[in-house]
């Protein structure tokens, strides 16, 4: 549905100096690589002219969920072909990027200055490293450890002591910064740094940053400390988590739109980019809300009563 929009109405919505670089320029991809989105391939098939560039994610998760269905199917067929192969391809997410980076000499990861996002699609850092499933495989990797961690110690009653729980979360929660703030260093104008480095830190930081998120679940399940418990059982963050996947396929839109209706130089001071970070979100989740209401709950609705249906049949076969 959003693929559909962007490419037969979103262009016919305004005009401005720039709507033709920017709005009609989307509507012209979408029009051309429609399928490439739907068949979940665009991050490789023509990625300097993908249709959404937000949605290279998209495919990226596609793919590593099917490499993902196998890997849980060997743990449970075969444990030991499945782990052995667990550890070799994370071992293989960690050093691909780094090889990646080094080989291209690309930059240790997306600068976002204007040059580079004006039009990402055409940044060649953008398609050739950015999108590639092979250089963000390494945290769903970690991601599917930790899955199978917890299913195999669903009932157990082990439990980390309070202080080495409040250890344990100031370790991860480093991690987690350290990730971030550990880019400094590339924006410094007089920095210089090798391939290597970059493909290090290209690498690694996102490795932290996945154990800090795996660590924080592992916390909540295992640990002392019940107000993480509490925190991540709220009752709106259940709601939100229905609208976050809709919020990300359409928060472009209102970023699209205001750069082609764009008629005055902007000068971002005082509260101006606190008010668009609110505008963004408040557009975003209520866009997403729309579509949930008027597609996804239907949808989902009706396939529910379908299986129900089939599964009532498939009984009263078994039965006869």
């Amino acid at each position: 549905m959003v693929v559909f929009f962007h490419a037969s109405l979103f262009h016919r919505m305004g005009s401005g100096p720039l709507w033709t670089s920017t709005v009609v320029l989307e509507g012209d991809r979408c029009r051309a690589n429609w399928w490439t989105n739907l068949l979940f391939i665009n991050n490789y098939v023509h990625p300097d002219n993908m249709c959404m560039f937000q949605s290279w994610y998209l495919s990226v998760d596609t793919q590593l969920f099917i490499v993902g269905i196998l890997l849980v199917y060997c743990i449970g067929r075969w444990p030991c072909l499945g782990y052995s192969l667990l550890a070799s391809l994370s071992t293989l997410a960690i050093l691909v990027p780094i090889f990646n980076t080094w080989w291209k000499e690309a930059e240790a990861f997306l600068l976002p200055f204007a040059k580079n996002t004006a039009d990402v699609v055409s940044y060649k850092y953008f398609t050739d490293v950015y999108v590639r499933t092979e250089n963000r495989a390494a945290p769903y990797f970690i991601g599917v450890m930790v899955g199978v961690l917890l299913v195999k110690r669903e009932h157990t009653k082990f439990r980390i002591g309070k202080a080495m729980s409040l250890l344990a979360l100031v370790l991860v929660e480093g991690a987690f910064f350290g990730s971030f703030f550990a880019s400094y260093w590339f924006y410094k104008p007089d920095a210089s740094y090798t391939p290597l480095q970059a493909g290090l830190f290209t690498s690694l930081s996102r490795v932290a940053f996945a154990i800090s998120r795996a660590g924080i679940i592992l916390l909540v399940t295992f640990g002392s400390l019940d107000v993480l418990g509490s925190i991540f059982s709220w009752k709106p963050f259940r709601v939100l988590s229905r609208l976050v996947y809709g919020a990300y396929l359409v928060h472009t839109l209102a970023h699209l739109y205001h750069k082609g209706t764009l008629r005055l130089p902007l000068q971002t001071v005082s509260l101006y980019p606190v008010w668009m970070l609110f505008g963004d979100l408040v557009f975003s989740f209520a866009t997403s809300f729309l579509l949930m209401l008027l597609l996804e709950s239907p949808v989902r609705a009706l396939s529910k009563l379908v299986l129900q249906k089939r599964l009532a049949q498939h009984n009263q076969k078994q039965e006869t």
